[in-house]
């Protein structure tokens, strides 16, 4: 599989695991939430700045971003996902 596919991937579950929608994401992460799209979607080239950005929002490693599918676990409880405001 693809490395994009799998970042894509891996941003979709830790996107769910934060019950975040893409546009909040976008917004945290100050993108635009074509490009959040198109990241999950396998469809972007992805920078290490955006790498580095989304690990700080999902309060994870770089590696949960880039790894292989399955190193995150399942899809469980609530967000470690910065919130901002309520």
């Amino acid at each position: 599989m693809k490395r994009r596919k799998i970042i894509g991937q891996n941003v979709y579950r830790l996107r769910m695991r934060g019950e975040m929608t893409q546009t909040e994401l976008a917004d945290f992460a100050d993108l635009s939430k074509r490009y959040v799209q198109k990241i999950e979607h396998g469809e972007a080239n992805i920078t290490v700045e955006v790498v580095e950005k989304l690990a700080g929002i999902f309060k994870c490693g770089w590696q949960d971003i880039v790894g292989e599918i399955g190193r995150l676990d399942p899809i469980v409880g609530k967000a470690k996902a910065i919130r901002r405001g309520p």
